[in-house]
């Protein structure tokens, strides 16, 4: 048997996580859901592709992150995303951990490079998990923020 080249090889394992929209039978356990749905976030949020990253967020998270916006005027949320990405510092290799609690979940994002620590929170909505509170942002010249690891969709903000 012939083999894969290893470059080939993660991309077949990168293409096999993605949805290919077709129903193959098998239900994804809701916390790889929830932890693909994270990491598609981040990934959206530094390619600074607003419209893909705001598609995962529930519409009260739209409305939050519309008001981390300081040069938009009217802010919408995918410019805000675009805004952001671009004064933020970029995670090298985070990794993404996430406990379920029935239709909500909560995760953390860690990285080394730079040292980062997040919590996310996430809501599942007509069978798609959606992040009701995104990672804190890292950026180069604010500092960071977010919620702290653990939270739940409970703890009162402010």
């Amino acid at each position: 048997m012939r083999r894969l080249p290893p470059v080939a090889a993660l991309a077949l394992v990168a293409l096999s996580g993605c949805g290919g929209g077709g129903d193959s039978g098998a239900k994804v356990p809701d916390d790889v859901a929830a932890r693909r749905q994270l990491a598609a976030y981040v990934g959206a949020f530094y390619r600074g592709d607003g419209k893909a990253a705001c598609a995962l967020l529930t519409s009260r998270a739209q409305t939050g992150l519309r008001g981390e916006s300081l040069r938009i005027k009217p802010p919408d949320c995918a410019g805000a995303i675009r805004e952001l990405a671009s004064t933020s510092r970029r995670l090298h290799s985070p990794r993404i951990g996430v406990q379920v609690s029935g239709d909500r979940a909560s995760a953390t994002v860690r990285a080394s490079r730079p040292p980062y620590q997040s919590g996310a929170l996430l809501q599942k909505q007509h069978g798609k998990w959606l992040i009701a509170y995104p990672p804190g942002l890292l950026q180069k010249y604010v500092g960071k923020g977010g919620v702290k690891p653990g939270a739940s969709l409970d703890t009162p903000s402010g």
